[in-house]
């Protein structure tokens, strides 16, 4: 297909050399310093809250004749099939028969290796009719049940009531301003969004100084380090949903590798404690040994079975180029290399170019569509592996034309006024921000890294201008698209809200402005 730079050529030209109308820097500063505003490095206690799934009794509280009771009202006459971990022997019976016993394992939880998907160390088949049935639990340790499926997933609209003594237990959680911007979560939390936000914050500290920039980073992983006992203390007493669970369910990517970026980032700029490393280790480990593969090694997730999901390039490799410069080895080098390739193998549309939002692997067919901000963490990723390798790298000039054509795929879909859509290939979706900065990045660091040509400068320009009026003063970000699981159709992602300073955007919104601050010098001298 005909490349076609010059789309908007005269506009985007005189844009370059008018002085810039707008400085980026000081409007992704706008947004920074909101997020200073909105952030709270604090803890209050209140009433613990239980996990909606499964069913934890993790202390010495009973009801009735030294058991623990739960009602359990199932949908349908069924075989259902009960999940069980317990610490110590337990002995669990339905409607007053005793079902079974187990002999205990020494885990209270199961492992929750996706969203809803939990393996239990015990199972049994109980024949259940409609309706309501008491299940009473006799044991001296920490247990947790629950129902799932063959495949593990928990079973849909099936209530648990938990009849015990008046729970006191209390935990200590991150407070949510009341006047943020945002309020789904705390921006101080351990979060995949929170990573690439501080990772994009420290771009934007270096290119314009603001050591206030950099110092919020560091007080961020400072303040979860120091709270790391007490995090992982409510975690092992039940509270399967307390404050940074991520950190200790470690089920995916997103609980991982990338949340773990701004915590990488310090170490190689100020160094770490031993305990910081340790951590960082344990993330590593989770990527390369623990993590779902596919038989060829590619990273997948184990719900929807078994898929790849766009977004888990980003998720994985930007820590890993990283990890492998802390550490000085190349094997994490060499699998980022080795995803980056694998991940345009399967998620290449041949028809756009784009990529898709996922692969299921088990019915060997694309999933999703091809969605703006998968498409911007793949761009993202590709320019970080890019980055990292020597031009003399086996693999350098394949993951360079595997780039620039996606790139080439990115600017045939931008739309006239520098902005690109929820759904690129759907100019009837809405404008989407966290995308259109994803992409701008993108294109300001290749051209000036030498890998796209110098007409496509305009573009990102053209994209950031575009951008920026997304920013508004009071340094609100409008337009970023929520989280976003892989959707059945395009109505999923059409009708997909947008939240304000959606931390899934900032961090793309601060690299961006960094990058097109640097492209700027670079247009000066070349």
């Amino acid at each position: 297909m005909k490349k076609n730079y010059r789309f908007h050529s005269v506009c985007c030209a005189a844009l370059l050399f008018s002085g810039c109308a707008d400085d980026s820097l000081r409007s992704a500063s706008l947004v920074a310093d909101r997020l200073l505003v909105d952030t709270a490095f604090e803890l209050c206690e209140q009433p613990a809250k239980s996990a909606p799934f499964p069913v934890v009794f993790a202390d010495d509280a009973v009801s009735d004749g030294g058991a623990h009771v739960c009602m359990v009202n199932v949908p349908a006459d069924s075989v259902y099939r009960m999940g069980v971990n317990s610490v110590d022997r337990a002995e669990i019976r339905v409607d007053g028969r005793r079902i079974v016993t187990v002999a205990g394992c020494g885990r209270a939880f199961p492992r929750e290796v996706a969203y809803d998907t939990y393996l239990f160390n015990d199972y049994v088949s109980l024949k259940l009719t409609r309706g309501a049935h008491r299940v009473d639990i006799l044991s001296t340790g920490k247990i947790s049940f629950g129902l799932v499926d063959s495949l593990d997933l928990q079973v849909r609209n099936v209530s648990y009531i938990v009849i015990e003594h008046e729970n006191k237990a209390k935990e200590f959680r991150i407070p949510i301003k009341k006047e943020a911007a945002f309020t789904k979560h705390s921006y101080a939390e351990w979060h995949y969004a929170n990573g690439a936000t501080m990772l994009g914050l420290l771009a934007l500290a270096d290119a314009t100084g603001e050591e206030r920039y950099a110092e919020h980073v560091r007080r961020f992983c400072d303040f979860t380090m120091e709270h790391l006992p007490l995090f992982a203390a409510q975690y092992e007493r039940g509270f399967l949903r307390t404050q940074n669970y991520r950190m200790f369910r470690r089920g995916m990517l997103d609980d991982t590798t990338a949340p773990a970026l701004p915590f990488l980032e310090t170490a190689m700029r100020y160094g770490a404690t031993d305990e910081q490393c340790r951590l960082l280790a344990s993330m590593a480990d989770y990527a390369m040994r623990e993590q779902p593969r596919l038989v060829d090694g590619t990273f997948v997730r184990p719900e929807p079975r078994w898929t790849i999901w766009c977004d888990d390039l980003f998720m994985s490799a930007v820590f890993l180029t990283r990890y492998a410069r802390f550490t000085g080895e190349d094997d994490y080098l060499e699998e980022a290399v080795r995803q980056a390739e694998a991940y345009d193998r399967y998620l290449r549309d041949p028809e756009t170019g784009l990529v898709f939002h996922g692969w299921d692997d088990t019915h060997k067919r694309f999933v999703g569509l091809r969605w703006g901000r998968a498409n911007g963490w793949f761009a993202w990723a590709f320019s970080e592996v890019l980055s990292s390798l020597s031009p003399e790298h086996p693999a350098y000039l394949r993951l360079l034309a595997i780039h620039r054509s996606h790139l080439e795929a990115l600017l045939r879909y931008q739309s006239p006024n520098g902005m690109w859509h929820q759904l690129l290939d759907r100019p009837d979706t809405y404008e989407e921000s966290s995308a259109t900065a994803l992409f701008v990045l993108a294109l300001a660091r290749a051209v000036r890294m030498g890998w796209m040509e110098r007409i496509c400068a305009d573009r990102a320009l053209l994209g950031w201008q575009a951008l920026e009026r997304h920013i508004r003063p009071d340094g609100i970000v409008t337009g970023i698209c929520r989280s976003m699981a892989i959707g059945y159709d395009a109505v999923d992602y059409a009708e997909r809200p947008t939240l304000p300073n959606d931390p899934r955007g900032l961090g793309a919104i601060f690299t961006a402005a960094a990058e097109v601050a640097a492209l700027r010098e670079w247009l000066k001298i070349h």
